[in-house]
């Protein structure tokens, strides 16, 4: 099982499924290097990161998260439209709100309960954004 599979067939709607396994070192430093050559592949994006079956990151790649998306704003900001969230745990999905009201993202965040709503929220992005 692998932390978290890549979905690019629908491009510029790409989805993350993150696993419950827990990342390995290099398996964490590989997702992030994806992370930031999508943000330079598929300008226009929405990513969808599909956190139904995902355990809680750790302090520490939390933090590397957040140090990629600080390093990498402007750039971000420029290709990625819109972030979306599936989180069905109200739990969890309380814990990232409080988390995105001390630190904002620099784009546009949605969380939705189930992938099906991802991408029906992401797809009806990209198409605003191809009209605009």
């Amino acid at each position: 099982m692998k932390f978290v599979d890549i979905d690019r067939s629908q491009a510029p709607v790409l989805v993350y499924k993150f696993s419950s396994k827990d990342p390995s070192d290099q398996e964490f430093e590989a997702y992030l290097k994806d992370l930031v050559n999508d943000w330079k592949s598929y300008s226009g994006s929405v990513i969808i990161n599909d956190l139904s079956e995902a355990k809680y990151l750790s302090s520490e790649n939390r933090i590397k998260v957040g140090k990629v998306m600080k390093d990498n704003e402007e750039m971000m900001t420029q290709s990625v439209k819109a972030l979306v969230y599936v989180m069905p745990s109200v739990i969890l999905n309380m814990l990232l709100k409080g988390i995105f009201a001390i630190k904002k993202p620099p784009v546009e965040v949605k969380i939705v309960k189930t992938r099906e709503e991802a991408i029906r929220w992401a797809t009806e992005k990209t198409k605003m954004a191809a009209v605009a």
